[in-house]
């Protein structure tokens, strides 16, 4: 079952994106050749005007091959100028805005889908908000306040000798004190009792920075209410947008050397979190969609050789210089990146392995 939901989740994800530049290349007056749900060899289909709508063999995700362009799949040495009729329909007849269009759309998909997602979500379970009263919702077990007793309903009278008046008192008032002990005065069912535990320190992020806090396993108490479609929009986009923030951070905390290539997750990895989701029910399995999808479009458009967000700047440049790059270097380009892209999923590939322990030393 984990298998079926990992290929349900890549195969929405990919059918969108690969839908947007679809979308875009029809809207520019691009001829679109094949429009395929999975890869591999054709299974059926059927042809509609200029295009072969088909279903593949292999059901992971899809593809769209557009009439005149070149891509990192063509090999050297190359012909220039081979394939290409100058005609008004193929992909290197049109402008560079176009071409950057037809681009980004399948990027801009992707968030379009994570935001449609999180919408519906938020529509049809209503908006989780944090009662800020010192009051504990949930305790993570194995952490410092489920070892001490601590229960969900507890409400936390005073930290040390400070009285808390707030949810945002007590949280910070732990977060300052990583690796020191601290006294917690409790009021349960009308009685009060004092409890001494130490705060594990950890480190998350906190505005785009790693940083090192004190925590010691509670969550606080959340209140539902319903929300309307259009609040539901605009929540929804403040979602996207932070996840979005969540995705660069996590990318120049990498750049920064704070966190190493080790810590890549790759295709295991995310089918276990696609498992888990599932598991968790609909609701979360949607949300990890979402925010897959998210992240997917985020990557696609880095300026990167061999994703879109690679072809974007080729094509920029060249409107800069105002004529086109050579097309041996444009795919001499396309294929070190190639290269390149290939090395770190068989790197991510590898720590799943070791996740797992079927490789190297094994999980830890």
């Amino acid at each position: 079952m984990t298998l079926i939901y990992f290929a349900v989740v890549l195969s929405v994800i990919v059918f969108v994106h690969e839908l947007g530049h679809f979308l875009a290349a029809r809207l520019t007056g691009v001829r679109v050749e094949v429009f395929s749900i999975g890869f591999g060899k054709r299974l059926f289909g059927w042809h509609h005007g200029d295009t072969d709508y088909r279903v593949s063999i292999f059901p992971l995700g899809g593809y769209v091959r557009m009439a005149g362009i070149i891509d990192e799949s063509e090999s050297l040495p190359f012909s220039e100028g081979v394939g290409l009729t100058g005609a008004a329909w193929e992909f290197m007849s049109k402008s560079w805005w176009q071409k950057i269009f037809i681009l980004a759309a399948g990027g801009v998909m992707n968030f379009l889908l994570a935001w449609f997602i999180l919408a519906v979500l938020i529509t049809s379970s209503g908006v989780s908000e944090l009662d800020n009263i010192p009051v504990i919702g949930g305790i993570y077990p194995g952490k410092p306040a489920a070892l001490a007793g601590l229960m969900a309903g507890d409400r936390v009278l005073r930290l040390d000798d400070t009285s808390l008046n707030s949810w945002d008192d007590l949280r910070d008032g732990i977060q300052s004190r990583p690796d020191e002990p601290i006294i917690l005065t409790i009021e349960r069912a009308g009685a009060v009792f004092t409890d001494t535990l130490t705060a594990v320190p950890e480190r998350i992020l906190i505005d785009g920075q790693l940083q090192e806090v004190g925590l010691i396993g509670i969550a606080p108490t959340l209140v539902q209410r319903e929300a309307g479609p259009i609040e539901s929009f605009i929540l929804a986009g403040g979602q996207s947008f932070d996840l979005l923030r969540l995705s660069i951070s996590q990318l120049l905390i990498l750049i920064r050397g704070e966190a190493s290539l080790g810590d890549l997750g790759g295709p295991i990895f995310i089918a276990q979190l696609s498992g888990e989701a599932a598991r968790s029910g609909m609701a979360s399995f949607f949300s990890f969609i979402a925010i897959i999808s998210l992240h997917i479009g985020f990557l696609n458009l880095l300026p990167l050789p061999v994703l879109d967000g690679g072809h974007i700047v080729i094509t920029s440049l060249e409107a800069l210089i105002r004529r086109p790059l050579p097309l041996t270097l444009k795919l001499r380009i396309q294929q070190v990146g190639l290269v390149l892209l290939l090395f770190l999923m068989l790197i991510a590939l590898r720590n799943d392995l070791m996740r797992i322990g079927l490789f190297g030393a094994g999980g830890n």
